[in-house]
């Protein structure tokens, strides 16, 4: 079942391989620019590093709690780790 994420302005259609992790695909520069900004972060504390994502699936909603990037060395898609996701 596809997840409809909201990303920096934009809704990314994306797939969760294993509980904690979504790939999403990346199709323009702007969206591959984003990420790799927010890979430079990993350097601060997490709680400074991590963000938060509404989702939305055909029967169901929330977030997606204390994610981090995982940018692909051809940047052609992103793995987006998170802790668990928060469906109220």
């Amino acid at each position: 079942m596809a997840y409809k994420i909201k990303i920096n302005n934009k809704i990314f259609t994306a797939s969760e391989a294993v509980f904690g992790v979504i790939k999403l695909p990346l199709t323009d520069d702007a969206d591959v620019l984003y990420f790799y900004e927010w890979v430079q972060e990993d350097t601060l504390p997490k709680s400074e590093y991590v963000r938060n994502f509404k989702y939305t699936k055909i029967t169901e909603q929330g977030q997606l709690i204390n994610c981090s990037p995982e940018l692909d060395d051809n940047e052609d898609f992103v793995i987006l780790n998170y802790d668990y996701k928060d469906n109220n």
